[in-house]
This record gives structure tokens, C-alpha cells and sequence, in this order.
């Protein structure tokens, strides 16, 4: 391998831990507003959905569930009168 083919090998390697990341962020981005958009819609408003969101949030950094988990328990329970956003405030 020449120079050229050493640099470019380094550079590749060097940029695709930031490219990973870059990605990450995006999809965690996506994530977020896809339950963003998900709370607002089972909540009649994005106020309410965003709330929602920040409970859940709150919720999850004070129990072993993941934030994913306790959204999800949202999405399941709330169309069947279980409100766990009022339940446990």
C-alpha cells in the first residue's frame, strides 16, 4: 500500500466514528418525534403530548424502565382508560 492508499485508509478510518454518530443523532431524533407526534395524537394536543412526554421522561429516569418501555405502557394503557401520565402523578 502506497501513501495514498495509507492516508486514505487512515481517513476513513478516523471519520467513521463521527459518521456513526452523526447517524445515531439523527435516529435519535427521529425516535424522539416519532413519540413526540405518537403522545400528541393520544393525547388530543401537542401540549398535552409533550407533558406526556416529559412525565414519561421523569418517570423513567426514576425507575429501571427505559424511556421506550414507559411510552410504549403509555400508548397500550391510555386508549383503554388507563391513564398512567394522571395515575402516578
Amino acid at each position: 500500500m502506497g501513501i495514498g492508499g495509507a492516508t486514505t485508509a487512515l481517513g476513513a478510518s478516523l471519520t467513521a466514528p463521527f459518521i456513526g454518530m452523526a447517524k445515531a443523532s439523527v435516529q435519535a431524533g427521529a425516535t424522539l418525534e416519532n413519540q413526540m407526534s405518537m403522545l400528541s395524537t393520544l393525547y388530543g394536543s401537542a401540549e398535552k403530548g409533550k407533558e406526556a412526554y416529559l412525565w414519561a421522561q421523569k418517570f423513567a429516569a426514576e425507575s429501571p424502565m427505559a424511556l421506550g418501555d414507559v411510552i410504549g405502557m403509555m400508548q397500550t394503557l391510555k386508549p383503554i382508560g388507563a391513564d398512567v401520565h394522571v395515575c402516578y402523578c
